[in-house]
């Protein structure tokens, strides 16, 4: 089936490449400085700079481990594969690293413009959505941190998949079809957020593809075209309950008694507007933003649910007239859908990164109204031209203001104090910061903070006694991990630190209960190990002592012999 051609038609293949390669040089002048950026401490480490599977390089270890692990709450075994062929190429870089996910940005662009521009048969549209996508201040999150590679490249399947859709459009057949939902499911298995997508297909099978029948979509045709997603949908189901078994599992999904449903919806429905803002004027952007769901005010979010519906109703009033206005809208409704907190991963209220593709339909409503206004009103063009090349450029410029905010720790945690306020996490992440700096003074004041903003995070305790260990203050150490282990009594390095804190201070039978505590939740925990051996030493137990210096011993040379990257940091 032939789609159904907009506004801007031109079958100029020299221009659609100029237009390729001016994209492509946006996007290296916006986003080039990240080939001098470090790795960030925020989550960084859990995925690449403590990750020994990662540092490995691609090993079949390595990829068994990456289909079968639920690290970081999540299952996404071709975004480890990706970090894991990173390290064999550029080593532990992080700057390289950085241009690959930039590489991977620049190559969802390209694919989103050449999709469009194929669907649609008009190429300016197209280049300005592509453009927006780019470049907008929103994604910088996505591609200046290297633990959201999944990001990046599920994106990229994304627009692939796009792609491989309209060349079965076009040509129908089994072989077609496969080849997307063979893109499709290598999309699930970077990143989930791809759930949506059949859906999208769907919207874009009324406009721009035409596969609906002119006017309004018609119902039996609509019903046999979702039915022909059947397949699309199957995988997206799949993969929804693998994500939501790997999340509760890592604990990263917030129970209902502490955020419950009502409180859910009214943030939902604030946050599809914020995002809209943001879009429309991006500042005070952050790396993370608090949960603000319980202090909303009703009226706030009533007219927020007002003016959803208002706009909802507008935008299907419009279908026979502007039908790119529903598809845009609808699909910034539905891809944020997974992601806007009704099930709440995280204590976020929302996220720059969450953006990434639902902003893509605004840019199409965008886009398209501008075109359609065009053929109107010839005479305005040239001015909506002039405005869509100003707005691109002040994004461009917004953008690279925010990737320079990525360029540090202590710029980005600096950063999401001054725009959020009272931010806990971010204030005890700052506090990480300057404790690698060996400011300990600094970073207790930084802890205390946190602690005052969040009086139960285990996290904020623990990081506190590892402060007063550094200045010998092992009596507030103790007190620190001790309410540290009231909230996160499942960590091994939590429980192996209280320990070496109550042996310093003599007290070697509880200590030793710590250690075993350590070696039951992590089985090959060495350092436990040998802090075991050392306290039945000190019991004068030397027979078990001997023991557990072996088992230590032994469990240090298994990780060697099976990681050869790997270099222990030094531990008590």
């Amino acid at each position: 089936m032939r789609s159904r051609r907009g506004a801007g038609r031109t079958g100029d293949t020299r221009a659609l490449l100029l237009c390729c390669l001016a994209l492509v040089v946006l996007l290296a002048a916006v986003f080039g400085q990240l080939a001098s950026h470090p790795f960030a401490s925020f989550d960084d480490d859990v995925y690449l700079t403590q990750n020994l599977f990662v540092q490995d390089g691609l090993t079949w270890r390595g990829a068994a481990w990456a289909f079968t692990t639920l690290h970081a709450a999540n299952w996404h075994p071709l975004s480890w594969l990706s970090h894991m062929l990173d390290a064999q190429l550029f080593g532990m870089r992080p700057g390289l690293q950085h241009l690959t996910s930039l590489a991977l940005h620049m190559g969802s662009t390209l694919a989103l413009l050449l999709a469009l521009r194929g669907m649609t048969g008009a190429l300016w549209p197209s280049v300005l959505v592509a453009a927006l996508f780019g470049v907008h201040p929103l994604h910088v999150e996505s591609v200046a941190w290297l633990a959201e590679r999944k990001d990046v490249l599920s994106t990229l399947f994304w627009m692939l998949t796009l792609l491989a859709y309209l060349r079965y459009v076009r040509r129908p057949g089994r072989g077609r079809y496969a080849v997307t939902a063979g893109v499709f499911a290598a999309g699930l298995l970077a990143k989930p957020m791809l759930v949506t997508l059949p859906l999208v297909l769907l919207l874009l099978d009324a406009w721009p593809l035409g596969r609906m029948g002119a006017g309004w979509p018609s119902p039996r045709r609509a019903w046999a075209l979702l039915l022909e997603k059947a397949p699309l949908l199957v995988l997206a189901t799949a993969s929804s309950v693998v994500t939501f078994i790997a999340q509760h599992r890592g604990d990263a999904v917030i129970a209902t008694w502490r955020v419950p449903l009502s409180t859910r919806f009214a943030n939902a429905l604030v946050s599809y507007l914020r995002y809209v803002q943001k879009m429309l004027w991006p500042e005070h952007l952050a790396m993370y933003y608090p949960y603000t769901g319980k202090g909303l005010p009703a009226w706030q979010v009533a007219a927020a649910g007002l003016l959803l519906a208002a706009i909802t109703i507008a935008v299907a009033a419009a279908w026979r007239r502007r039908p790119f206005l529903a598809v845009g809208w609808f699909w910034y409704l539905g891809t944020l859908v997974p992601v806007i907190g009704l099930v709440q991963v995280g204590m976020q209220g929302m996220a720059d990164r969450y953006s990434y593709v639902p902003l893509v339909g605004l840019f199409i409503a965008l886009a398209w109204s501008g075109a359609h206004l065009a053929l109107r009103r010839p005479r305005a063009g040239v001015a909506l031209g002039c405005g869509a090349v100003a707005v691109v450029a002040a994004l461009s410029a917004a953008a690279w203001y925010q990737v320079g905010n990525w360029r540090d720790d202590q710029s980005l945690f600096g950063r999401a104090i001054e725009v959020t306020g009272d931010n806990w996490l971010v204030q005890m992440n700052l506090a990480v910061v300057l404790y690698n700096q060996g400011r300990y003074a600094e970073a207790i004041e930084r802890n205390l903070e946190a602690r005052r903003l969040n009086p139960m995070s285990g996290d904020i305790f623990y990081n506190l006694g590892l402060c007063y260990a550094a200045l010998g203050r092992t009596a507030e150490e103790v007190a620190a991990y001790e309410a540290a282990v009231r909230y996160k009594p499942g960590d091994a390095d939590l429980q192996n630190n209280y320990g070496a804190a109550l042996l310093r201070q003599g007290r070697f039978e509880e200590a030793l209960a710590r250690f075993r505590e350590a070696v039951r939740l992590t089985p090959d925990d060495d350092f436990a190990l040998e802090n075991i051996a050392r306290v039945l030493a000190r019991l004068g137990r030397s027979q078990e002592s001997a023991a557990a210096l072996a088992r230590a011993l032994q469990v240090r040379e298994q990780r060697r012999a099976a990681h050869p990257s790997l270099a222990a940091p030094p531990r008590h």
